[in-house]
């Protein structure tokens, strides 16, 4: 995790911090792809944690019998997310604002609807190259319950 800063760094940085966690545990400590996290959390060691991102926690929780363990309150899992721009594009403050309520809005929309969150799956499971490169990045070909999933996605045709 030394290696390039990222959430799951700043969680682990957290949790050694935390007054909840802090000199509780002896670990070893290893970086890996959410592939090689896949393939070592369908091992038999029950000891075995990782801090792992959406949606790679969700799928290994869903497909490679894992438990999801919250961590303690004082550890925040909220952390600022840039948005890169051109800067002809920020140069228009109304059209800067407008990104900023539109990305918000849509953030919100899509952790309280379940609805859209649902549409947003299946749009991106319909493209077969997006579903075949997420296959490899979650390492569902080593998940204990992978084969509930199909080869390629199911997706009816759109009529006209």
């Amino acid at each position: 995790m030394a290696e390039v800063p990222s959430t799951e760094a700043f969680i682990f940085s957290d949790l050694l911090s935390s007054p909840s966690t802090r000199g509780k545990f002896r670990m070893k400590v290893t970086e890996a792809e959410p592939d090689e996290v896949a393939l070592a959390l369908s091992s038999s060691d029950k000891n075995l944690r990782a801090i792992i991102g959406f949606p790679y926690y969700i799928v290994n929780s869903e497909f490679n019998d894992c438990r999801i363990i919250t961590p303690p309150d004082e550890v925040s899992l909220r952390r600022e997310t840039l948005l890169f721009a051109s800067q002809d594009f920020l140069e228009h403050a109304e059209r800067s604002r407008l990104l900023k309520v539109l990305v918000r809005d849509v953030w919100l929309r899509i952790r309280e609807e379940p609805y859209t969150i649902g549409l947003l799956v299946k749009r991106l499971l319909s493209n077969q190259e997006y579903f075949t490169s997420l296959s490899r990045y979650l390492g569902l070909s080593y998940m204990t319950r992978s084969q509930k999933l199909p080869e390629k996605p199911q997706v009816k045709a759109a009529n006209g």
